[in-house]
């Protein structure tokens, strides 16, 4: 099992851009239903608070595809 981890926080990046990135419930829905289409990816978790956003990830291959094709889901549904 290989596990990854995708994440943006206060510290690094101004509250806009939190707000740019933030998965509503609704969204976190969304993506967990999207799962089998997602390339490369087997399963997340989603830990979003108000001073940060990360995700954790199976994936099954490459990293930086399974990171593509989560960041294409974020840009997507924002």
């Amino acid at each position: 099992m290989n596990v990854g981890r995708l994440g943006i926080g206060y510290q690094q990046f101004s509250i806009q851009s939190l707000e740019s990135v933030y998965l509503s419930a609704d969204q976190q829905t969304l993506l967990f239903d999207a799962i089998p289409s997602l390339p490369h990816i087997d399963g997340v978790v989603v830990l979003a608070t108000c001073n940060r956003m990360e995700i954790y990830f199976e994936f099954n291959q490459s990293f930086e595809n399974a990171c593509s094709s989560l960041i294409q889901f974020i840009a997507s549904a924002n």
